[in-house]
Formats: structure tokens, sequence, C-alpha cells
């Protein structure tokens, strides 16, 4: 992820949180995560610990939300197709962005009739239509993983 004002990168985790499991609270306040740490801290003296079971599913989805929140953004399109499917929703408000120099997921067009996901190269009829079909169509989601393995061989 790249920091919208400051320029700095920063690598994030995805996914289910191994360290989260094994260490409890630890990771998050390496991390400087501090109120997910207290949050995690507090929900394990009240659980005796159990709650590393649960949050290692949820945690770092919520370490990359509070990112997104303080001004963090995907560093490129790979990045940015990632977070979308992991469900995790940002605004570009860089227009220097490296995503947005890459091929928008809707087509820009004065009819709004034309409403297209360029990813899956289907055709909606509003904009909302286009939003629930990223945000839960398993087409959508296969047609991204496989563009990104594509990114990702072509370097």
């Amino acid at each position: 992820m790249k920091h919208s004002q400051t320029g700095a990168l920063l690598d994030v985790p995805l996914g289910f949180g191994w360290t989260t499991l094994f260490f409890g609270f630890f990771p998050a306040l390496f991390r400087g995560d501090l109120k997910n740490a207290l949050i995690m801290f507090v929900l394990a003296i009240f659980t005796g610990g159990f709650s590393n079971l649960i949050m290692c599913f949820f945690y770092n989805k919520m370490y990359v939300n509070d990112l997104v929140s303080n001004g963090w953004m995907p560093a490129n399109q790979a990045s940015s197709n990632t977070l979308r499917m992991k469900g995790i929703t940002f605004m570009d408000v860089n227009t220097n962005s490296p995503i947005q120099n890459q091929q928008p997921l809707v087509s820009p067009s004065q009819n709004f009739a034309n409403i297209v996901c360029n990813v899956c190269q289907r055709k909606f009829d509003s904009q909302a239509h286009l939003d629930n079909h990223i945000m839960s169509s398993d087409l959508h989601k296969k047609n991204m993983e496989k563009q990104v393995r594509q990114d990702w061989k072509n370097g």
C-alpha cells in the first residue's frame, strides 16, 4: 500500500492471520496498531485467549481497513484488484495514481446505459448493478484472480 500524502510504501498481509493465531495481540502491537491491539488484549482477557482463534480470521482485514481510512491506498493495479476481491473499499484521491493510469473497471461513457465491467466484459444497466457484480460475483472474482496472475507473470 502507498500513503496518499507521503508516498511511503507498506507491505500488508491479507487473509488468515497466522501470527495473530499464535501470538494474539502482539502482531498488532508491533505494527503500531494500538487500537486493535487493545481490543484484542481485552477480548483475550475476557475469553481466556479463545478470542485469538476468532480474531485470526478478521484482524488483517481490520488492519487494512484502518490503513485505508488513514490515507493509505493500493500502490498499483494488482494491489487494487486484490483489495477489491477481499471486499476492502477505498477511494483513489490522487489523480496521478498508477491505478488511474490502468484500464478502469467501468468504461467511461456519456450514456449510462453502457456501464461495462472491463474485467468480465459484461454490460450492466446501472452503476448499482455493476457495484453488486464487483462485490459478490464469483465470475468477477475468478476473472480478477486470472488477471492478477497474468499481470504477475508479465511483471
